[in-house]
């Protein structure tokens, strides 16, 4: 099926969001649709776009869009990485495709990659015209990853950096902006944080308007943040979950499928790691093989 992008926007909380339609180039008949949550510090050019494209191609409408404050949206400070914030820009994406006369509108589901897989399923569980959820390399504990990947001393000197930044925002109107992916790679890092070394900083993830910038002060939010919280509000709405069988990652889906009630499911894709499901096809087609299904269920 051939598919179509078009430019797009919409308007959340005052600011214009940047966002690409892509959809069959043919549509005779109002058509089911799906929202896709970036990353953290993701643009519409990066994974979500191809996770679009391929959803498209199997007969859907399918909604990207950079996020306040990132790639060609609106928003400041730039860059600020608030989960609150991004739940509230995707519910903004429901209303704005239900507004869309080639969409059925009773037939609207959610896509989430890595933290935007955390951020819709909070948007998700009070939002009831989302039919289904499924994510892929999901971070739903923030919180939990902070405190206990980061450490208790290392968090307290984010931020308390960002408390300071906020200071010299307000003196001075400038931003020492701290990095979203390691600058060079290393052996000593951590498997995953060097994987987003590689997707990131290399041709793979450097598309659109993405630039490794953090607003300090989004780590105040992203302390607190945890989806595990709202995850048995989900129900009844089902949710899927995807992960790799070499995901350092993995872990947060499995304590979020605990912490959900049913209807839920974990699948894994052999031998992908987190980044793998971003954009290497062998492990893409298996998800959006396994997402279509799971949307056509329900």
């Amino acid at each position: 099926m051939t598919v179509t992008r078009y430019e797009a926007s919409f308007f959340s909380n005052g600011n214009r969001l940047a966002a690409e339609i892509h959809r069959p180039s043919v549509v005779e008949n109002p058509l089911p649709a799906v929202l896709i949550a970036a990353p953290q510090a993701g643009v519409k050019e990066q994974t979500v776009r191809i996770y679009a494209e391929k959803i498209a191609a199997k007969g859907f409408v399918v909604l990207t869009f950079d996020h306040a404050s990132f790639g060609a949206s609106e928003g400041a400070p730039r860059f600020h990485e608030n989960p609150y914030n991004k739940a509230e820009d995707c519910r903004n994406g429901v209303t704005y495709l239900r507004s869309l006369a080639y969409v059925n509108s009773e037939q609207i589901h959610g896509l989430g990659v890595c933290s935007g897989g955390g951020y819709l399923a909070h948007a998700v569980a009070t939002d009831r015209r989302v039919k289904s959820l499924a994510t892929v390399s999901a971070y739903f504990d923030h919180r939990g990853f902070y405190h206990n990947v980061i450490g208790r001393e290392s968090l307290l000197d984010l931020l308390l950096k960002g408390n300071e930044a906020r200071e010299r925002y307000l003196a001075t109107g400038q931003i020492d902006f701290l990095p979203h992916a390691p600058a060079e790679d290393s052996e000593e890092m951590p498997r995953l944080f060097r994987e987003f070394y590689q997707y990131y900083m290399t041709e793979r993830g450097a598309k659109g308007l993405y630039e490794s910038k953090f607003l300090p002060w989004s780590y105040e939010s992203l302390a607190n943040f945890s989806a595990l919280d709202i995850a048995a509000n989900l129900t009844p709405t089902p949710l899927l979950m995807i992960v790799g069988t070499e995901a350092d990652s993995a872990y947060e889906s499995e304590q979020m499928f605990d912490a959900a009630l049913q209807p839920k499911q974990l699948i894994r894709i052999e031998g992908a790691n987190h980044i793998g499901l971003y954009d290497e096809d062998e492990y893409v087609d298996q998800a959006v093989d396994k997402i279509i299904h799971f949307f056509e269920q329900h």
